[in-house]
């Protein structure tokens, strides 16, 4: 049964804002291919379980640039999901020109690549302010795996993190240890959210981890990527009950 098309962008007041990275993101030498797009897979997965809430979702770049995205899943599902909305991925939100009251919530993929792009300042910075914006004004927050990272310049006034003093899972040493390319990569993640002021979750890369502490929900892998968005759904269906 195929998908149907939906509208490309603005879908309606309170929809789920999911942040990409462009596609012609300049990453450092040596990175050039660390995975910096959003998977049809994990796409399918969080639209899904989102609609099952009744809520609608749009992606949102930095200067509405069309997103990466990685095309990994040829199920005739999957095939069906990414042709219905084919038009939604290539018409993304500009981010710079968002209000944080627009959305119940925001979702953060795993983007290995963020972590790269820490040396291009201007990136993290921007993401920074506007997820700070919208955190505080939305109902939830969700991150998976390396997308906290994103929000890591998301401070007040005075330069405190947004999450200092928050649980937080996220991307466990070992699997960043394995990583191809940790010798390049500017931080550990963990060390990352304790210098903030976060406390730092983890458990065993195969297991499922997810945090939820007040209105932000993390979990440490794609592997509890249902689970979260299942409760990141009861989340915003309480807050509005």
């Amino acid at each position: 049964m195929s998908m149907k098309q939906s509208p490309s962008r603005r879908y309606s007041e309170g929809s789920i804002l999911i942040l990409a990275l462009p596609c012609h993101l300049e990453l450092p030498q040596g990175v050039e291919n660390i995975e910096s797009g959003i998977k049809i897979s994990n796409l399918l997965s969080i639209h899904k379980v989102l609609t099952t809430f009744a809520f609608d979702w749009e992606i949102g770049t930095l200067e509405g640039e069309k997103p990466s995205v990685i095309n990994d899943d040829s199920s005739e599902d999957a095939v069906d999901f990414y042709r219905s909305y084919l038009e939604r991925l290539n018409s993304p939100t500009n981010l710079n020109e968002i209000r944080g009251n627009e959305y119940s919530a925001i979702i953060i993929p795993s983007f290995p690549a963020i972590i790269a792009n820490f040396k291009g300042e201007p990136l993290i910075n921007k993401l920074g302010k506007i997820l700070r914006e919208v955190y505080l004004e939305c109902k939830g927050m969700l991150c998976i795996g390396h997308g906290i990272a994103a929000a890591f310049e998301s401070k007040d006034a005075k330069g405190k993190w947004i999450f200092d003093g928050f649980n937080i899972a996220s991307v466990p040493l070992i699997q960043q240890w394995n990583d191809e390319y940790f010798p390049l990569i500017p931080f550990l993640i963990e060390d990352k959210i304790r210098e903030l002021g976060g406390n730092f979750c983890s458990s065993e890369p195969s297991q499922h981890l997810i945090i939820i502490d007040r209105k932000l929900i993390s979990c440490q892998c794609e592997l509890s990527l249902n689970l979260a968005c299942t409760s990141l759904g009861y989340l915003l269906r309480d807050s509005i009950d």
